[in-house]
């Protein structure tokens, strides 16, 4: 089936940029979201979702924390497209769904996943990102941006506390467990990006060897992203045509990175988190000071 897809014109994009991105230039004809999905960009999308999916697989992180910024600055720069952080997250926590649902399966393979803590914390998590994809309809894009810095600072100082432990899990304190899915299911519905959150959490206030986190935040990150999917899908927040290309570079990207994973050790996987939502920090922050 040929799919006719019209390129953004240079003029066009000069229009949106000087009007805002998302919004729509008088006489520009631009479509909801502010762009139109072209072949250039349907391939700049599809190579930053197999690359956010792949650091998804590698560090259980869902994915977002990565394609968000990427998602946001680089069709710009590149001038085939111009995406709002709103936008942005509409396409995130879609491909982040289907990132987890690949890359979680991979590491089930290998037996690095907790049910009771998968089932708990999805479930709970869930609920908490259909409720953060719905109020993320009232909330500014500037204040998004603010709160995905926040998070990503905050992910970066708990994954470099001292003394985390990579002995056998206890049992699973079942309230704190909910707790922590609900905070970071919010965040992700809110978001779009935010699953990276858990792995930090998982390891510091449940007491999860970090290996089992990265596995087991595939499932609650697939389970929370899904349930923000939907709230952004009933209220109109998710391009569907520019999701899609994002989705099918995802769904071999994840794969990739769970077969490194299984490759390299706990302390190289750590400083890998660090580093990623580090830079990603750095970046964002910077946009934020300096926009």
């Amino acid at each position: 089936m040929a799919i006719h897809c019209n390129p953004v014109s240079g003029g066009a994009l000069s229009k949106l940029r000087k009007h805002g991105p998302g919004r729509r230039p008088p006489g520009a004809g631009a479509p909801l979201h502010g762009y139109r999905m072209s072949f250039p960009l349907a391939g700049t999308l599809f190579i930053l979702g197999a690359f956010g999916a792949f650091i998804a697989g590698l560090i259980g992180v869902g994915g977002g924390v990565v394609s968000f910024p990427l998602l946001l600055f680089i069709p710009r720069l590149a001038g085939v497209g111009d995406f709002d952080p709103k936008t942005v997250a509409g396409i995130v926590v879609t491909q982040v769904f289907f990132a987890c649902l690949s890359g979680g399966i991979a590491h089930a393979r290998s037996g690095q996943i907790s049910r009771p803590l998968a089932v708990t914390a999805g479930s709970v998590t869930l609920v908490g990102s259909f409720l953060g994809g719905l109020v993320s309809k009232i909330l500014p894009s500037g204040a998004l941006l603010g709160l995905f810095g926040i998070v990503t600072i905050l992910a970066v100082f708990l994954i470099l506390v001292p003394g985390i432990s990579e002995s056998a899990p206890g049992p699973l304190p079942v309230a704190r467990a909910a707790l922590v899915s609900a905070s970071v299911g919010t965040v992700v519905g809110i978001l779009g990006a935010g699953n990276f959150l858990f792995i930090p959490l998982a390891v510091l206030f449940l007491r999860t060897p970090f290996r089992l986190a990265v596995g087991t935040n595939m499932v609650v990150a697939g389970l929370s992203s899904f349930g923000g999917f939907l709230g952004k899908a009933v209220t109109g927040q998710v391009p569907f045509a520019a999701a899609a290309a994002v989705v099918m570079g995802a769904l071999p990207g994840a794969q990739a990175g769970e077969w490194l994973c299984r490759r390299l050790s706990t302390g190289a996987l750590r400083r890998v988190y660090a580093v990623v939502v580090g830079l990603v920090a750095g970046r964002i922050w910077l946009s934020i000071l300096f926009p």
